[in-house]
């Protein structure tokens, strides 16, 4: 059981990496002015199974105007968030695009890669404590 555990955060990993590098291939780096940050309310469980414990927080989404090819203005809404509002007004950044999905857009960040990479090291120690039994029991001969 342990090993599609393993296999799941490996392969989350993966297409994470691989869903990243597909959408750099058909994505326009552009250079945006944040005009506005939107407040959206999540919640956050404690993962033990107590609801009780779970806690709202703010996700700041900003949104980007940037100048489009016939010189008109566009606003972009980013795709990724913060809980911490981390972009001035007027402020400028440059983020990526997608032609294919008019209107959004992200920050050009590594994000990805950290939780890829996460989600893959965690799928390895998995793999590992299970290949070397350190998960299971010890067996005690009677």
């Amino acid at each position: 059981m342990l090993i599609v555990i393993a296999l799941i955060f490996a392969g989350v990993g993966i297409f994470m990496i691989v869903e990243h590098f597909r959408f750099r291939a058909r994505a326009e780096t552009v250079e945006g002015e944040v005009i506005e940050v939107l407040e959206r309310q999540s919640w956050s469980s404690p993962g033990s199974g107590n609801a009780d414990q779970a806690r709202n927080y703010t996700q700041y989404i900003p949104v980007y105007q940037i100048i489009g090819p016939n010189g008109e203005k566009q606003r972009i809404e980013s795709t990724q968030g913060s809980s911490k509002m981390k972009l001035p007004i007027g402020s400028r950044h440059k983020i990526l695009i997608d032609p294919q999905h008019p209107g959004t857009g992200r920050p050009i960040s590594n994000n990805a890669f950290m939780w890829a990479a996460m989600c893959i090291a965690a799928g390895i120690f998995i793999f590992v404590m299970d290949w070397y039994d350190i998960f299971h029991a010890p067996h005690r001969g009677i």
